[in-house]
């Protein structure tokens, strides 16, 4: 079972620091692309683990959109939404 974030906070305090789609470690291979609330591209990983932890020139805080494609055996399933970064401790 997949849970899709809502936030995360990545300002370096060691707590959901990360883009993390808990349970996608099942799915290996899986990829995301993260775009800005203009439509750009501000992330692509086509072997995602996990491990985004954007730095405040990569994203400021706001709001993002993603595509989750969670490699499944048969067929991938897609994933879109969005969630909000924010960086206050």
């Amino acid at each position: 079972v997949l849970v899709i974030p809502n936030v995360f906070t990545p300002n370096g305090d060691g707590y959901n620091d990360y883009l993390e789609f808990s349970g996608l470690e099942y799915y290996p291979g899986s990829s995301v692309i993260v775009y800005n609330r203009w439509g750009a591209k501000v992330f692509e990983d086509d072997n995602y683990k996990n491990n985004w932890s954007p730095t405040l020139d990569e994203a400021s805080e706001g709001t993002y959109y993603y595509i989750l494609t969670v490699a499944k055996a048969g067929s991938p399933e897609l994933f879109q939404g969005h969630f909000t970064l924010l960086r206050k401790k």
